[in-house]
């Protein structure tokens, strides 16, 4: 009588360019950690981070997540190292024979897929993986990062990327639209919608507010505006600087305190000092420690020009803060009806420094029951559950009937 060996766990291959401070690495992360839980083997290739973009190398190894880092990964596109890059992916591929390949972010999507789709040709079909690609934002827009011959170059390579693609997985609706149907990057059956998933139930519970403040210097009395993310141009942090300067013309009790760090981040000090608002505009650089940042907070501000899911959003809202956003890209499929979140459709500062005088003397409140739904809506727990769905359903739209398991 003969025994049939033990089926070994479905494994996934993740692929994103860098672990630097923001949305897509912590999403990666935390996914990773509840699909271990749900029986999933997951290992994580990652690349190189800018001096100043921070790190969420930490909350990766806390995970207990293996983690394979390549040097040659990055966010720029430099022909020889994306060469090595793609060899070691597609090493590791060969090496681990992973039922699902998943990539997060341009570059790593473009490099992650093409090895995918080499190692592919390799395998039967019941052993070969099923590519899964996630649009965290995306670079169709003329204002991009690419200018116009690399923003038109790139949604050719994406549309090219997406027929050999099993799914598409954009995180809010708005998203969904570009890309289905605005850029025509990809068609609607093979794209779903799967919002970010977060570490959210910590910043239920409330903070002592004045200690909040003290740890951070800011006067107990002032109404604070909080800003959380990148220095770098996408997110306007300039504009912020003059809508907060109009603001405090009209209402001096104010102080602005920003969180994170980047490629403008000096630029940005000298204007304060070239305005002489030191006194009531804090730098704080990247903080870990984000119940006591928010719980310090009266508003938090975006301005940027474009957004996928904005993390310091959601956290704020799941912490009770109200906020006061640039209505771009998913800021409104965040925000929903009735949100304690007043959106922006202008890029002029005024129509930003209005909006946080109005804040100051309104003093909204977020209510406890909105608080919850954020974390319904935005949670690590629904993250995994739904990409695991996913992951079923690419797997049989890849090797068949059998999915992670065929009988081959």
């Amino acid at each position: 009588m003969s025994i049939a060996p033990p089926q070994r766990r479905p494994r996934v291959l993740r692929v994103i360019a860098r672990l630097n401070i923001g949305g897509p690495a912590r999403h990666v992360a935390l996914l990773d950690g509840g699909l271990m839980a749900r029986n999933w083997e997951t290992q994580l290739i990652f690349g190189s981070s800018a001096p100043m973009e921070g790190s969420l190398r930490e909350l990766a190894e806390a995970q207990g997540l293996a983690l394979t880092y390549v040097p040659s990964l990055g966010r720029s596109i430099r022909m020889r190292d994306d060469l090595k890059a793609f060899w070691r992916i597609l090493q590791a591929m060969r090496r681990w024979s992973p039922d699902v390949i998943h990539t997060h972010t341009a570059k790593a999507g473009a490099l992650g897929r093409c090895a995918g789709i080499v190692y592919n040709l390799t395998r039967r079909r019941c052993r070969r993986s099923a590519l899964v690609h996630t649009f965290h934002g995306h670079v169709f827009e003329t204002y991009s990062y690419f200018g116009v011959v690399g923003t038109a170059t790139a949604r050719l390579v994406e549309r090219v990327l997406a027929a050999g693609t099993d799914a598409i997985v954009v995180i809010s609706e708005r998203q969904r639209r570009d890309v289905v149907d605005r850029f025509r990057i990809a068609r609607a059956g093979r794209v779903r919608v799967i919002p970010l998933g977060l570490d959210l139930v910590p910043l239920l519970d409330d903070v002592d507010h004045s200690a909040a403040r003290m740890s951070l210097g800011v006067p107990e009395t002032d109404f604070v505006v909080g800003y959380v993310g990148r220095l770098v141009p996408v997110k306007r942090v300039g504009l912020l600087l003059d809508a907060f300067a109009l603001a405090r013309e009209r209402l001096r009790s104010l102080t602005l305190v920003i969180a994170g760090d980047g490629e403008e981040r000096a630029s940005l000090e000298q204007s304060v000092r070239d305005r002489r608002m030191q006194p009531y505009v804090k730098f704080l650089g990247w903080r870990s420690d984000l119940r006591e940042l928010y719980g310090a907070m009266d508003l938090l501000a975006l301005t940027s020009a474009n957004e996928g899911t904005p993390v310091a959003l959601i956290e704020a809202l799941a912490a009770g803060v109200p906020a006061v956003a640039a209505a771009v890209g998913g800021v409104p499929d965040v925000a929903g009806h009735d949100a304690p979140v007043q959106l922006i459709d202008s890029s002029e500062p005024q129509a930003f420094a209005e909006a946080i005088v109005w804040a100051a003397s309104a003093r909204r409140q977020v209510p406890v029951a909105y608080r919850r739904t954020i974390v319904d809506r935005f949670g690590a727990d629904r993250l995994a559950d739904d990409v695991a769905v996913a992951y079923h359903d690419a797997l049989t739209s890849r090797r068949g009937k059998g999915g992670a398991s065929p009988p081959c």
